[in-house]
């Protein structure tokens, strides 16, 4: 018995490289070290966060000659910084005034706010779940390493120069910092070499509605890219939406189904009984379970993600991304669930919320989509 357990070990050890190569985008050919590539980047040891003050943590300008940059890795700890849900983290593009890189932290490494350093404990008769939220755990792209300490390998690039911001609303803090770039560094995102002048445009969506309501969390027009990522944190008084269908239009009127349900698009399985998962591509946690009984609170949040790293959702001209908040497993949810398979026709319009449904849902959501000009020469960059 010892000996085959060693033998399942040793097997498990050499797949670990696999998996961590296959899960950072080993699809494709790695392009060659260039000429210029240069790391960048800053160390912060223990400093100080006052209280809904932004604070500059850091900024860089790129060389003369260099054609773009871009951040490869964040990390960051402290407490109580690093377990405050809605630490905000923005990074400046270009001098903008406005960041358009703006994110709750937690929201950003897949964690929702019940999942903190005091509430992540799960009812016990729930069989099968774990019950801790903290870890550690990760993917090639981000993770938490201890209830305050978290990192990413976000690709976020830039042309002339970027800043980065903390800025914690609670309370005054203490942090530690450490972030990192390359000038002139190929994009390469899900095996494939963007060009130089790719952008990434994170949309925070943070709204309740209504059961059955059509939500949009990425809308892109005018511009080639794709999706890479998606995070989503769901709070309801009940299962209002556990059926909603994921679905995308592409360039215009090309409609595509991406799930059958909410927990499959996470590449789950029977929602409500799924155990959690921190996966290469994808994370599901349901916290506190609406099930009615005297020992279980009729309130549950889900933490989920989606990394789309083997399967990037690619656009030539416009992109649109839906989900619809549904419990419903009858009918055909206005349109937007896939029940006549294969003789249902592909999403429709945007349907009117039911007024027969009810409850509401608490939706906040991140969608990672890289941008390019769709008229871009593919030569300058192949």
């Amino acid at each position: 018995m010892l000996s085959r357990a060693r033998g399942f070990l040793f097997n498990v050890l050499l797949l670990l490289p696999l998996v961590a190569v296959s899960s950072i985008g080993a699809f494709a050919a790695a392009p060659p070290v260039a000429r210029g590539m240069k790391s960048f980047g800053v160390a912060v040891k223990q400093a100080t966060l006052a209280q809904g003050v932004e604070k500059v943590v850091f900024e860089h300008t790129l060389s003369a000659g260099a054609t773009h940059g871009a951040m490869t890795q964040a990390w960051h700890a402290g407490k109580s910084s690093g377990i405050t849900p809605t630490l905000r983290v923005r990074y400046y593009i270009d001098g903008e005034a406005t960041a358009s890189i703006d994110y709750p932290l937690f929201l950003a490494h897949g964690t929702g706010p019940a999942q903190t350093h005091t509430t992540n404990i799960l009812p016990s008769n729930r069989p099968g779940m774990n019950t801790s939220a903290i870890g550690p755990w990760g993917n090639a792209l981000f993770g938490r390493t201890h209830d305050s300490g978290w990192y990413n390998n976000y690709l976020i690039p830039f042309g002339k120069s970027i800043k980065i911001t903390l800025t914690d609303p609670v309370s005054g803090s203490q942090f530690w910092y450490m972030c990192r770039g390359v000038e002139n560094l190929p994009l390469v995102v899900a095996g494939l070499t963007l060009p130089p002048s790719t952008r990434l445009e994170l949309t925070h969506t943070q709204k309740t509605v209504a059961a059955g309501e059509l939500i949009t969390f990425a809308n892109v027009s005018g511009k080639a890219g794709l999706m890479r990522q998606f995070n989503l944190v769901v709070n309801s008084a009940d299962y209002s939406y556990q059926e909603g269908c994921m679905s995308a239009y592409i360039d215009g009127d090309n409609p595509l189904w991406l799930s059958s349900g909410l927990e499959d698009y996470f590449l789950g399985a029977y929602f409500h009984s799924m155990p959690t998962q921190h996966l290469p591509f994808s994370g599901f946690q349901n916290i506190q379970p609406a099930t009615v009984g005297p020992s279980l609170t009729p309130t549950n949040s889900l933490a989920a993600y989606r990394i789309h790293e083997p399967d990037p959702l690619l656009f030539s001209s416009s992109f649109i991304f839906n989900w619809i908040a549904s419990s419903d497993n009858k009918q055909k949810n206005g349109g937007y669930c896939n029940y006549d398979w294969p003789a249902a026709a592909m999403p429709m319009g945007p349907p009117k919320p039911d007024p027969s449904a009810k409850g509401s849902v608490d939706v906040d959501a991140l969608a990672w989509v890289y941008t390019w000009d769709e008229d871009v020469d593919e030569a300058q960059y192949s």
